[in-house]
């Protein structure tokens, strides 16, 4: 199910790349030495230039800063957009924006939440920004962002170790 998600994710990046102008139609370079960095990005060797697409962890990773990018990356981000930063042989190279719509029955949900007096918090691997940008449209009550998929349990455990009743969705 996990991979069906990303290769549906990856057809429309591609497509919308395609529609603006800012990718060929023909088929797709081959990529060698491909590697997953959990919660952070990926990287591989394309027609033979090192690229690595990701947020600002894999940014990190790669001894480079946000401020370096062309680009609006933290409007994007206050906006509510993931941002994924391209690198080309160690060069920032540019930005891949997306967004996922809020649901239209999830503010109603965090209403009534609310009404039960329900705490919401948003545990993501998101930016501060981006999260704290869906965070207002919703009206959720605590942000923690930034958190790799290995750290989850963990800052669960914390929130419990506070005396918090926690339930995760």
């Amino acid at each position: 199910r996990i991979l069906s998600i990303v290769i549906a994710l990856a057809g429309a990046v591609v497509a919308a790349a395609r529609a603006s102008g800012g990718a060929s139609a023909g088929p797709l370079p081959q990529t060698d030495h491909f590697l997953s960095h959990t919660g952070k990005g990926v990287t591989g060797l394309v027609e033979g230039r090192e690229v690595a697409v990701g947020n600002s962890a894999l940014l990190k990773m790669l001894a480079l800063r946000e401020d370096e990018f062309p680009g609006r990356a933290r409007k994007l981000q206050e906006d509510g957009h993931t941002v994924m930063f391209v690198v080309v042989d160690g060069r920032p190279a540019g930005l891949v924006a997306v967004v996922d719509p809020i649901r239209a029955g999830s503010l109603q949900a965090v209403r009534g939440l609310h009404k039960e007096g329900i705490r919401v918090v948003m545990l993501t691997g998101d930016s501060e920004s981006t999260a704290r940008a869906v965070a207002r449209q919703l009206g959720l009550d605590e942000v923690i962002a930034g958190v790799l998929p290995g750290e989850k349990a963990e800052r669960i455990r914390h929130l419990q170790q506070q005396g918090r009743r926690v339930a995760m969705a």
